[in-house]
């Protein structure tokens, strides 16, 4: 058993879930426990994962609209050693998230990055999209997971904008007490993560591996 609490942020969410839920099966037995942190859905979201999450560690919580807001709500709820946010439509691979697990163990981390995958809406994978995280890693020529510089962190993140090294969190995994006692920032609309990793650089400490170990959908 992985000592990882996954996070299921959904609000009217249906659309997605059938294809979401197929994905995490394939790791779902493996992580600790399940939190669902639904923002008052009416499409159904809540009532197809009661039936479709299997586990026998699931928490299924309310919490008004609010991206980061519902994150940390759901954080707050987590008691596994690590987080992962598994955000309806992006996708990770067991393989995936047991590296993200390894690398962080290894270098004691907060939070350990990696480059997402893109895929669009009818399947198709977008080789040549980039954000920052994979212009730094092709810059450095990373070949091996490794210890982030915290000055490499804010600088990156601050000449690069919204964008920001943190990339996905889809494609990430946190130290849960961590998040606990720094939760992300709510002001700053859908970057709050990125947000997240500038204010503290300098108080975390971060990983990033080349591996691409998850899929980020665009809609």
């Amino acid at each position: 058993m992985f000592p990882i609490s996954v996070l299921i942020p959904t609000r009217n969410s249906a659309t997605y879930l059938g294809a979401h839920l197929a994905s995490i099966r394939r790791w779902l037995g493996q992580v600790e426990e399940v939190i669902v942190v639904d923002s008052f859905s009416e499409d159904g979201t809540v009532e197809l994962l009661r039936s479709g999450l299997q586990h026998p560690m699931v928490k299924f919580l309310s919490h008004p609209t609010g991206l980061y807001q519902s994150w940390n709500y759901g954080v707050q709820h987590a008691t596994a050693e690590y987080l992962y946010v598994s955000t309806v439509g992006d996708s990770i691979t067991p393989a995936g998230l047991i590296h993200l697990l390894q690398t962080a163990e290894r270098f004691q981390s907060d939070v350990i990055l990696s480059p997402p995958v893109f895929q669009k809406l009818n399947g198709r994978v977008l080789h040549n999209k980039q954000w920052t995280i994979h212009r730094y890693l092709r810059a450095q020529a990373t070949l091996q997971p490794s210890a982030l510089p915290s000055s490499h962190l804010f600088l990156t993140s601050v000449f690069a904008g919204a964008s920001g090294m943190m990339g996905s969190s889809a494609s990430n995994l946190y130290r849960t007490a961590t998040l606990k006692a720094i939760p992300f920032p709510t002001e700053y609309g859908h970057i709050g993560d990125t947000a997240w990793g500038v204010a503290h650089a300098f108080e975390i400490r971060a990983a990033l591996t080349p591996e691409r170990c998850a899929r980020f959908l665009l809609h």
